[in-house]
């Protein structure tokens, strides 16, 4: 994989591990480090959706983080 693939695959990485963790706002910027990177692919703009969407609105205890 190129350099910036790997780059934003690592962000993205980590973006998840805090989202799976409801820490929105660490997730945000990883996800929109991953972006930056590669603007084109999708999985990092809706996973930063969901977590504005959580940061307005958490989830519920019995919250599922699939």
């Amino acid at each position: 994989l190129p350099r910036r693939q790997k780059e934003a695959l690592a962000h993205y990485a980590a973006g998840l591990e805090a989202y799976r963790g409801q820490r929105w706002q660490a997730a945000l910027k990883q996800f929109g480090l991953a972006q930056g990177l590669l603007p084109e692919e999708e999985p990092s703009r809706v996973m930063a959706e969901r977590c504005r969407a959580y940061q307005t609105s958490p989830p519920g205890e019995d919250w599922d983080d699939e």
